[in-house]
């Protein structure tokens, strides 16, 4: 089951955003890898999990004549394998509008951005603005129709990075598609966070990505953190679209900015105890958020799974879930099976590995998977494949000893990950996972990565 018809490769995302890549090569069709492999494609949206009634709501979406509708099902289950990712985190208002995007999930950000790429294209498909009525537009708050708009990307980690770089370079194609010259300043702000620009890359690496984002026509602000949004605004200019009108008034983001911190763009951010400069406005007409992780909010309201203290679903190292304790009878003591559905696992992002009954101190070989596609590979592949494998053939047999779990440890992250950021302009930035090796950047890179990307998805595909 899946809640969408194809897997989208995040790793091309950028280039699609920056339009170097059509959407359709990005995405990698589920129906005939089910098919090849003798499973049913379900295409739905899970709202409750109950590992005691084994059974997962869903939401299907049905395409009518007169419109599409939705239903709930109930669907049972001997095993089952939670591998559903996450959404993006945030205090704000994160996608409480079409204008306040939420990077996550990823495979439907595609379809979140469209109001960003109709408006590159009406600014582009627009006559190049003359002097006149860019002096008259100047003695209004709202921008001239048709307008190229203003970014606002919140997040200094990579997912940041790359995306406001693809819409920099996005917003570049349609100023020159409009015979317009280069937008400064830069039309694509990125605010880094407290923690600075790319915090755990060494201070040259991140020196060196800002430069290039200052290449690719981002402004960066770093050691900023965002204190409000225009959800307002947004909401009034979204009103006035449903009604026919323009396109309305221009929000700003405001954001609180330390007057100590590192502006060469390094992984330090500013000291407890720095003091801030007055809220600085940054013009937004989209407010993209890339702010980590957080847990679907089925998650939080409607399973009895347990979870860790983030909110996601803790399984031990085997990728094993348990049922939170029921209030009464009195709760299972941890030792009890039952407490342990044993044909329920967790995967990817929406899980967070920990020791159910930790020793202590916890074993040397114990540790946490990163929340990153890479380290999602590789426990999908080295511990909850034979884990499920093993599952299923207990219920098949009916009997018989089963054989010890496989279990993530230290030793299975393997060697560690190059990182390839896309800049959308055909260059990126190739960060190695030794922090004494110093990063590179340059067209090269970028046929690098689109070589292996290209590649990946034709085998995904295969």
């Amino acid at each position: 089951m899946s809640s969408s018809p194809a897997s989208c490769y995040s790793g091309m995302l950028p280039g699609v955003i920056a339009g170097l890549y059509a959407p359709e090569q990005a995405l990698v069709p589920l129906a005939p890898l089910c098919a090849a492999a003798g499973f049913d494609l379900i295409v739905a949206k899970v709202k409750s999990v109950s590992s005691r009634r084994k059974e997962v709501e869903v939401e299907v979406e049905d395409d009518g004549g007169a419109g599409s509708t939705t239903r709930m099902l109930r669907l049972g289950y001997e095993t089952l394998s939670l591998n559903v990712g996450s959404t993006a985190s945030g205090n704000f208002e994160v996608g409480t509008s079409k204008r306040s995007i939420a990077a996550k999930p990823a495979h439907s950000l595609l379809e979140r951005l469209q109001p960003l790429f109709d408006a590159c294209e009406a600014a582009s498909a627009a006559a190049p603005s003359s002097p006149a009525a860019s002096s008259s537009s100047s003695s209004s708050s709202s921008p001239p129709a048709a307008a190229l708009p203003s970014v606002v990307v919140v997040g200094g980690g990579a997912a940041g990075v790359e995306i406001a770089a693809a819409v920099a370079a996005r917003l570049q194609r349609a100023a020159a598609a409009k015979k317009e010259k280069e937008p400064s300043p830069p039309l694509v702000s990125l605010v880094t966070g407290p923690r600075g620009l790319l915090p755990e890359e060494s201070r040259s690496a991140a020196a060196l990505v800002s430069r290039e984002l200052r290449r690719a026509g981002v402004r960066v602000v770093p050691g900023g953190r965002v204190v409000s949004t225009p959800a307002s605004v947004f909401g009034k200019e979204e009103e006035e679209e449903g009604k026919g009108g323009g396109t309305g008034a221009r929000g700003a983001v405001a954001v609180e900015v330390a007057v100590d911190c590192d502006c060469g763009g390094g992984g330090g951010g500013a000291s407890p105890s720095s003091s801030f400069s007055p809220p600085l406005l940054l013009p937004a007409d989209f407010v993209l958020w890339c702010t980590g992780s957080a847990p679907h909010r089925w998650q939080r309201d409607s399973t009895d799974l347990e979870l860790d203290e983030g909110g996601f679903i803790r399984v031990d190292p085997s990728l094993r879930c348990r049922s939170r304790p029921l209030p009464s009878p009195p709760p299972p003591s941890s030792s009890d099976p039952s407490a342990l559905p044993p044909s329920v696992f967790a995967a990817g992002d929406c899980a967070g590995v920990s020791l159910f009954d930790p020793p202590s101190p916890p074993p040397p070989a114990f540790s946490t998977p990163p929340k990153s596609g890479v380290y999602a590979v590789r426990a999908g592949e080295q511990v909850l494949l034979p884990n499920l494998l093993a599952a299923v053939g207990e219920g098949a047999d009916g009997g018989g000893d089963p054989p010890p779990p496989a279990r993530w440890d230290a030793s299975r992250e393997g060697r560690p990950a190059l990182s390839l950021l896309s800049l959308g302009n055909g260059r990126a930035v190739a960060l190695w996972p030794w922090r004494w090796v110093p990063a590179v950047a340059g067209e090269g890179v970028w046929l690098l990565k689109d070589f292996i990307d290209r590649r990946w998805v034709r085998a995904a595909g295969r």
